[in-house]
């Protein structure tokens, strides 16, 4: 719901067949379905006090990406879903060479290990995630 980037990514892909993306900024791309999930399950574990409730806790899937990859792995699996695009070549380029306003970190990766330890919670990868989102927008739009 709402702008982010796979839908940025999928309405530039219909209208252009090239696009330049940063490739020098890394994390993991996090659905707000993965957040509501383990929060759900935190806090069913802390009411029936099989956790802790106090702490600071990073949530984010397995792995990570740039921001290339995260929009190589839309558009692959777009055409997977059969989703329409005339992308035809995606370059990686650096920060600089694509300024904002917002001076953004190239590592925003984040260690999980705490909440996965306290919660009992393993974190899927970003790219089942992502296949997730796709699969359900798609049938969303269609």
């Amino acid at each position: 719901r709402g702008n982010n980037f796979m839908k940025t990514m999928l309405r530039l892909a219909a209208e252009k067949d090239f696009l330049s993306i940063v490739a020098d900024q890394w994390g993991a791309p996090t659905p707000a379905r993965l957040i509501a999930d383990v929060t759900a399950t935190a806090v069913a574990k802390i009411r029936n006090q099989l956790a802790p409730s106090a702490g600071v806790y990073h949530l984010a899937p397995k792995g990570y990406t740039c921001w290339h990859g995260f929009a190589a792995e839309i558009f692959r699996i777009s055409q997977l879903e059969r989703m329409d695009h005339k992308l035809i070549s995606v370059k990686g380029i650096k920060t600089e060479e694509y300024p904002l306003p917002a001076v953004r970190p190239l590592n925003s990766r984040l260690n999980t290990d705490k909440i996965k330890h306290q919660f009992d919670i393993e974190m899927p990868g970003w790219k089942s995630q992502l296949k997730l989102t796709l699969e359900e927008y798609a049938s969303f739009i269609r």
